[in-house]
């Protein structure tokens, strides 16, 4: 603690040390990757999920309303995935884990029920989306 008290002491006067924090490009990503603006989001999982939902929309009319049962399980089997890690690996653990699964599975998929929402509201449509 000494050590780093000391470095911190004199770098404004040597220059030695001059930290960015956060340059724009780290938040910027990590912001990107939560409000679904980053690459993963936009090159894979948008027009995958997209693409799906757009699908559904074309056929909605299909057999009565077979696009609208379509995307009734589309939307929630993306949303609701990360359920299944608890149920696979969380068997035989003390309490205390399995409920450490079941709250990070949970936290997961209120993350990606934001996401499903704005995908289906986004590709819900007919044409292309910008």
């Amino acid at each position: 603690v000494c050590g780093a008290y000391q470095l911190l002491a004199r770098s404004p006067s040597t220059g030695a040390f001059q930290p960015r924090c956060c340059a724009g490009g780290l938040l910027q990503m990590v912001l990107g990757l939560l409000t679904g603006k980053s690459p993963i989001w936009t090159k894979f999982i948008d027009p995958c999920i997209g693409g799906g939902v757009r699908c559904c929309y074309a056929h909605r009319r299909t057999c009565g309303c077979l696009g609208e049962l379509l995307v009734a399980v589309w939307l929630p089997a993306f949303a609701a995935w990360p359920l299944a890690f608890p149920l696979i690996f969380a068997r035989e653990l003390p309490l205390g884990e399995i409920v450490a699964w079941w709250a990070v599975a949970a936290l997961v998929v209120l993350f990606l029920v934001f996401h499903a929402v704005r995908l289906g509201k986004t590709h819900w449509k007919s044409g292309d989306v910008a």
